[in-house]
């Protein structure tokens, strides 16, 4: 980056860091602290700083931007050296957007929102285009959650303001939820199990076989002939003695 670049940047940092985190979706800690990587993910988004990495933005905070914002020791949480207190919401809307990823989508409508991994609160957004820039942040594709704010104050949930365009909860039921309906289900298939064939009966099985038998010394059953030619032969027989 040229000089030109390198204080737009600056410019841009300490505004997040240090002016109003809220407006990009950003939540910091109660010392300030916000983790680089997330840092780096809510600036790519911002027109023209789609080409910025990982180390171009270390570079810059541990070089130019010392004076105006710090860097943990292990190098994951950034900070502005001078912050000024958020703005306080006005009032608090009717509706408000959470974006969730799809594969937890049917999860979310069942169970309900909880916190993401590595958060202690859910951060829901005023409006549905802020969620989903939030949302866009760890899946191309977000799946925008509704919120009914008067249903879930019934149901105990506590809105805690973060800035004007922010608001945390511990947790939502699944019942103050709305949605895009959800994906059906594919039905697999059944497999085509290739069974042996039915054996074949031949209906005249027992016929030919009887047929068989009246062919003297052919027929399987009877290989000396059929009866009545035994009794013959013996008659026969008995003449001659």
């Amino acid at each position: 980056m040229d000089r030109h670049q390198t204080r737009q940047l600056e410019r841009l940092l300490i505004y997040i860091l240090g002016h109003r985190p809220d407006e990009f979706g950003l939540v910091l800690d109660q010392a300030g602290w916000l983790p680089a990587k997330e840092l780096l993910r809510a600036v790519q988004q911002e027109p023209g700083w789609a080409f910025l990495r990982d180390g171009l933005l270390k570079d810059l905070l541990l070089t130019s931007g010392q004076e105006e914002m710090e860097v943990s020791e292990d190098g994951r949480l950034v900070r502005a050296r001078r912050r000024l207190p958020l703005p306080v919401a006005a009032s608090r809307p009717a509706v408000l957007f959470a974006a969730v990823r799809p594969r937890a989508y049917a999860h979310v409508r069942a169970e309900g929102l909880a916190p993401a991994a590595g958060r202690s609160l859910v951060v829901l957004a005023r409006t549905e285009e802020l969620a989903r820039c939030i949302g866009r942040r760890r899946d191309p594709e977000p799946v925008i959650v509704r919120v009914d704010v008067q249903a879930a104050l019934a149901e105990g949930v506590v809105f805690q303001p973060c800035g004007e365009t922010l608001f945390l909860a511990d947790r939502l039921p699944a019942t103050v939820l709305t949605g895009p309906p959800l994906p059906k289900t594919r039905e697999k298939a059944p497999s085509a199990r290739k069974t042996a064939p039915e054996p074949v009966i031949n209906p005249f099985r027992d016929l030919i076989g009887s047929a068989g038998d009246n062919r003297s010394g052919k027929g399987r059953p009877g290989k000396s002939g059929p009866a009545w030619k035994k009794e013959r032969r013996r008659k026969r027989d008995q003449d001659w003695f």
